[in-house]
């Protein structure tokens, strides 16, 4: 599947796919529609961080892979080495995996928007490193992303 992106676009989505092939990462200047989107999921996710840890923790998988993870939980390859940040996570579009999502629509529909809004653009540069490799094309971006906010003070 070929994904629509501008002429425009298109050259910077053959140097990100190349960044990405050569260096490993790209660099892409984000649209103010993007930056705006972006700057949205921070903020709204700052707001759920400052509330009590009681409010947040309902929010949380019991195996802390989804929505709310309180600090000290992931460590660096000793509990004795704690990560230090709290940390949201969405998974796909799998809210079903989040305790009690309906109670943070902001946050979700935030992070959300984030990655829709990234959608085209990432999918047509994964797009264009799949066809290097000779796949038709990448994984819908959609369906395999995992978008992760940290919180550290």
């Amino acid at each position: 599947m070929t994904r629509s992106i501008s002429d425009v676009a298109r050259s910077a989505v053959e140097s990100a796919a190349r960044d990405i092939i050569e260096n490993g990462y790209a660099v892409v200047k984000l649209s103010d529609i993007d930056a705006g989107n972006l700057q949205n999921a921070i903020s709204t996710a700052n707001r759920f961080f400052e509330r009590p840890l009681d409010e947040k923790i309902v929010h949380g998988s019991t195996d802390h892979n989804y929505g709310y993870r309180p600090f000290g939980i992931e460590y660096s390859r000793v509990p004795e080495r704690p990560d230090m940040n709290e940390c949201f996570t969405l998974w796909s579009s799998r809210l079903d995996l989040i305790p009690n999502a309906a109670d943070i629509q902001d946050v979700t529909e935030s992070f959300l928007s984030w990655r829709d809004s990234l959608a085209p653009l990432v999918g047509a540069i994964l797009d264009e490193v799949a066809r290097t490799f000779d796949a038709p094309a990448a994984p819908e971006f959609e369906k395999a992303s995992y978008l992760q906010m940290n919180y550290c003070l």
